[in-house]
Formats: C-alpha cells, sequence, structure tokens
C-alpha cells in the first residue's frame, strides 16, 4: 500500500500567536506567505542587519523603523497600526525572531514527518 504524500485540511489552522498587553495576536505560518511576501520579509531583515552595523543617522532610524514595521504587518495578523507604533524597537525585534523561530520549527517537523497536514 502507498503511503499519504500530502493531507490537506479546510480547518482553520492552530496558529502560533503573541500577547501585547493581555490580548493574543496570531502570527501568519511562513506557508500562509506567497513568495514575494517572504522574500521581501528576507529583502527587509537583510537591510536591517546591514543598516546595524554602521553609525546610524537619524534618516537611517526612520527607515530601520519602516521597515520593521512593514515586517510586522506581514507576520502578525490584525495588528493595528497604532499598537505597532508603541511597541519599542527591541519588541519588534523580538516578535521577528519569534516568528523565525516558530517558522524554523514547522520546517524541522515537516522534514520530520513529510506528510503534511495543512
Amino acid at each position: 500500500m502507498g503511503q499519504a504524500l500530502l493531507t490537506l485540511s479546510a480547518m482553520e489552522p492552530d496558529r502560533d500567536f503573541i500577547v501585547i498587553d493581555e490580548k493574543p495576536y496570531f502570527l501568519r505560518g511562513d506557508d500562509e506567505l506567497s513568495l514575494k511576501q517572504l522574500g521581501r520579509i528576507r529583502r527587509l531583515s537583510k537591510g536591517l542587519a546591514i543598516l546595524g552595523t554602521d553609525e546610524l543617522t537619524e534618516e537611517d532610524m526612520a527607515k530601520i523603523e519602516d521597515q520593521m514595521n512593514e515586517i510586522l504587518d506581514l507576520i502578525v495578523m490584525n495588528l493595528p497600526p497604532e499598537l505597532r507604533d508603541k511597541l519599542r524597537q527591541g519588541q519588534k525585534i523580538q516578535i521577528v525572531r519569534v516568528f523565525t523561530a516558530a517558522a524554523v520549527r514547522r520546517q524541522a517537523a515537516t522534514e520530520k514527518n513529510p506528510t503534511t497536514d495543512v
């Protein structure tokens, strides 16, 4: 007998989430993002790393803030812009790290068990 190569589910996925001011905000799964969105996140993240290597001007800081906000808008579902703008830079970085760690964890689980339940 053959093996199941792909298992799909129409049910809403069990999402990871973060909590801000005691309210949950769900993270998109990396598999929910388009290739264009994933590429955008990678480019923005690389840009942040490059900007962080030199002395930062106010213009650089504004650019970093815009890039972090764009990343958060892609990965956190229904995060109000007013709340996002209140977060400190370090908090925004923590959110991106959590998203990345969750994506790596899911990828490792998928590689361990190639039958995917989506």
